[in-house]
């Protein structure tokens, strides 16, 4: 699906992905099977229909909420 260049564990508490070719992916403190479905179904369409370049940041995905810059 995409390379990690980096894996960041931040503030003690959760992770930061550092993609090889584009941003950081923040995400939530609890990693669940829904989160790795929704990144797999819909990272290329986020990819190429937000254009973010710096973060795609799914820390409140569990809310229902994710932004992306």
């Amino acid at each position: 699906m995409f390379e990690i260049n980096k894996i960041e564990y931040v503030d003690g508490r959760r992770y930061n992905l550092y993609l090889s070719k584009g941003p950081i992916i923040m995400l939530p403190k609890k990693i669940n099977e829904d989160l790795l479905i929704f990144i797999k179904q819909n990272y290329e369409i986020l990819k190429n229909n937000t254009n973010f370049q710096e973060y795609l940041d799914l820390r409140n995905f569990h809310e229902k909420t994710i932004r992306a810059k």
